[in-house]
């Protein structure tokens, strides 16, 4: 006997959203047996079709405009099929890891409740959650890896090392010195066997600010250990309005100030690539 064709094949919503390098997944509802799955055009790179279930899954490798698949469900009696449509974004933003919402007049609303508190990040809670590995190259050469945006840092800043950089001292750089002092890790094979060493533009290092920090630093120092409180970071960043001026970055409150250029007052950590 053969079974009834199925029936009823939608996903909600219709208009999937994927990012790249990030696993998603859209499982449809379908009424009946169903033995194959198939698009009419093939799914956009690194997302499969499962052949029983037309569950959409897997990690985009591509990015896309929002584009239309008809998607047909089928067995020995006959299918049902539906169209969505599917766009890729980039990555999305990293979290700031604020908790804590505030009103206009800057009292503190801990739990978010309140109507004030709309649209603000300890609400939304919107954005990628941090992940970092910490690895170990050459015995005594440690980095610190950041699993979203592939940026890969010196665990310890400039002057320090170790596993949990307590040998050395805390170099102070002006931004010619702090640029000279990343090149020099590129020498022979390279720290941590990299050769790409430099000062960080301002936007990739605000993405160890840690908001959520109970205490001064505000990065996070389990991965980052022996950060400074209260001191500023180099970035390579100008501040467009005052020449001389380039864009720092303290680990304090996680804000972002500027310094003089020339001025070897401020602290550095090298990322790669």
């Amino acid at each position: 006997m053969n079974p009834a064709p199925p029936t009823g094949l939608a996903y909600t919503p219709s208009a999937l959203v994927f990012y790249k390098g990030v696993a998603g997944a859209a499982t449809p509802t379908v009424t009946g047996t169903v033995t194959s799955c198939n698009p009419n055009v093939a799914l956009p790179g690194g997302l499969t079709l499962n052949a029983t279930t037309c569950a959409i899954s897997g990690t985009p490798t591509v990015f896309q405009a929002s584009a239309n698949y008809t998607i047909t469900a089928s067995n020995s009696s006959g299918n049902t099929n539906t169209t969505i449509s599917i766009m890729i974004f980039g990555t999305p933003p990293m979290k700031t890891m604020q908790t804590n919402c505030w009103d206009a007049t800057g009292t503190i609303d801990a739990t978010c409740v309140a109507a004030s508190s709309a649209g603000q990040d300890g609400k939304l809670q919107k954005g990628t959650n941090p992940s970092f590995t910490n690895q170990t190259v050459n015995t005594t050469e440690y980095i610190t890896i950041d699993n979203n945006t592939g940026l890969v840092w010196k665990t310890c800043h400039e002057g320090r090392s170790g596993a949990t950089c307590t040998t050395g001292s805390d170099n102070l750089f002006n931004l010619a010195t702090a640029i000279t002092a990343c090149n020099n890790l590129n020498a022979g094979t390279g720290y941590a066997n990299r050769t790409n060493w430099r000062v960080p533009i301002i936007s990739e290092l605000e993405t160890l600010a840690n908001f959520d920090a109970t205490a001064n630093p505000r990065t996070f120092t389990a991965v980052f250990p022996g950060t400074l409180s209260n001191r500023y970071y180099w970035s390579s960043t100008p501040y467009l309005p005052t020449a001389g001026y380039t864009l720092v970055l303290n680990f304090g409150d996680a804000g972002t100030n500027a310094t003089q250029t020339n001025i070897a007052g401020t602290y550095l950590r090298c990322v790669s690539p």
